[in-house]
């Protein structure tokens, strides 16, 4: 056990964290550094035209985006949707 979280007043154990092996992590990263070296190799008109892109998509995609709120700070879809209706 990596990290655990006590209660601490009884002691309880709150939560236990396990160490992440290291293929699991290395992966993405490894997936991520590539594809920022070919956008970093792409001209800068390329890349203004895929981010305008990008950006016209953003308001099409709240049930995404308000998934991963929940999922990155484990919030309500509710609050999550709340959220995103003020953006």
């Amino acid at each position: 056990m990596l990290l655990q979280t006590e209660n601490i007043f009884n002691n309880d154990l709150i939560k236990s964290l396990e160490k992440i092996p290291t293929a699991v992590v290395e992966s993405p990263i490894s997936k991520a550094e590539k594809r920022l070296d070919k956008w970093f190799k792409k001209r800068y008109y390329e890349r203004v035209v895929q981010l305008a892109k990008m950006a016209e998509e953003m308001p099409n995609k709240n049930d995404e985006r308000f998934e991963l709120i929940n999922l990155e700070i484990n919030e309500l879809l509710a609050q999550s949707s709340g959220e995103i209706a003020l953006l």
